[in-house]
């Protein structure tokens, strides 16, 4: 089995719609090497729905089943068989043993704000800048900036550059 072929994100390519209401049908869909898996099994909780080779893209083939869902959230991961080989995918990427943890997730009537679609968004976690090895501190006079060397605990990090300018 080529399981540098296995793919599936959760966007709009393998979860059609992207963006579902509740109630409403969706199709899910699994990337594999082109024939080179017997057969791929959509998990919901304990049970086991069989998915359908519906086309085939170059060295890839796609797998599809069409799910309706309800009002609940919808947990999902792959199963994917060859022979004897056995193995599921998830967020997590491909295991040797199905791991709810990771399913991929779907919220019926969740969407998305257009002010945050395609954007890149950074979280500073504060407790991250807490000064855990004092050995390892800048010295005075160890950098120069703009024609000046930078005394300890100023410069960049203070909103100046050490000449009083900000």
């Amino acid at each position: 089995m080529n399981r540098e072929a296995l793919f599936c994100d959760g966007t709009g390519d393998y979860v059609c719609p992207a963006e579902p209401e509740i109630n409403e049908k969706v199709v899910l869909r699994f990337r594999t090497a082109h024939n080179d898996v017997d057969e791929v099994k959509l998990h919901i909780g304990e049970q086991e729905y069989p998915m359908w080779k519906t086309r085939t893209n170059g060295e890839f083939d796609f797998y599809e089943i069409e799910y309706q869902l309800g009002e609940d959230i919808l947990r999902y991961c792959f199963e994917i068989k060859q022979g004897a080989e056995i193995c599921f995918y998830s967020r997590y990427g491909i295991t040797g043993k199905k791991e709810n943890y990771y399913d991929f997730i779907i919220s019926p009537g969740f969407k998305t704000p257009e002010w945050a679609k395609g954007a890149v968004m950074y979280q500073i976690f504060v407790d991250r800048f807490y000064n855990g090895d004092p050995t390892n501190d800048v010295e005075d006079n160890e950098y120069i900036y703009i024609g000046g060397t930078e005394p300890q605990g100023e410069g960049l990090e203070s909103g100046t550059g050490g000449n009083g300018y900000p």
